[in-house]
């Protein structure tokens, strides 16, 4: 037999937590609730979400160049607009989340000719983070 499921839809005003994503304020949001599953399609509130993946630590200091070269961590910034769009998965063990975003990767490399950070900017981004229970990862 068959289990049914709830579809809840509200106006502005939910706050969600996915793993350890900052805090976002819905702007309006339809639940789909289902035996040990939950289905969150949702638009990003008045504030823009944003948030940090460091991708690796900087090199280690051992360089024989001169001058030194930078030191710094590498890391992807994302950022999902007001009203962006917000697609969830919540079973047990693991969560989903895709988010409609721009993002920006600041790397300790590959280096311009003159040392310089190359920009790399991409816009739109649909970064999906999966939360398992003993792990997380994040892909674009």
């Amino acid at each position: 037999m068959a289990a049914g499921a709830l579809l809840l839809q509200t106006g502005g005003g939910l706050r969600a937590q996915f793993g350890e994503l900052p805090t976002a304020t819905l702007a309006d949001t339809a639940l789909i609730v289902e035996p040990a599953k939950l289905t969150v399609l949702a638009h990003n509130g008045a504030r823009a979400l944003r948030d940090r993946l460091v991708l690796w630590g900087p090199p280690p200091g051992a360089s024989q160049a001169v001058p030194e070269p930078v030191r710094r961590q590498s890391e992807i910034d994302l950022a999902a607009a007001p009203g962006a769009l917000v697609f969830a998965i919540s079973e047990p063990g693991s969560e989903t989340v895709i988010v409609a975003a721009t993002g920006s990767a600041n790397l300790d490399r590959p280096l311009a000719v003159d040392g310089s950070r190359l920009p790399l900017a991409y816009a739109p981004v649909l970064p999906v983070f999966s939360i398992l229970a003993r792990s997380a990862s994040a892909s674009c």
